[in-house]
């Protein structure tokens, strides 16, 4: 009678696969939050803030992922994450800063 021998596989986590998909997805949210800030400031200066800028950056982020889904899902995922992560830096910003719109009230003479 022979004796059967098992034969455990092991797996590597860190395979090119999942580190495939990572890379994609940073890769993407690095494009994502340069073009969010870039694009619409490329194009028309004034709407690099405000709500515009909030606008512009989100129609950005959405076109951009919806355009990189097809050809590739993560780095389209990634794009839309850093795209967002763009806009709500840029809200925290105008959130932070005072108004250019808003005069102080000064005492009068």
């Amino acid at each position: 009678m022979t004796k059967t021998r098992y034969v455990y596989r092991r797996s590597n986590p860190f395979s090119s696969g999942s580190i495939n998909q990572l890379a994609m997805k940073v890769t993407g949210a690095i494009g994502g939050l340069v073009a969010a800030s870039a694009v619409p400031a490329a194009i028309v200066p004034s709407m690099s803030s405000g709500w515009a800028g909030f606008g512009a950056a989100l129609v950005v982020a959405f076109g951009g992922a919806w355009v990189l889904g097809k050809m590739s899902p993560n780095a389209a995922e990634g794009f839309l994450i850093g795209g967002d992560q763009q806009w709500a830096l840029q809200r925290r910003q105008d959130a932070n800063d005072p108004s250019p719109y808003v005069q102080p009230v000064l005492p009068g003479p």
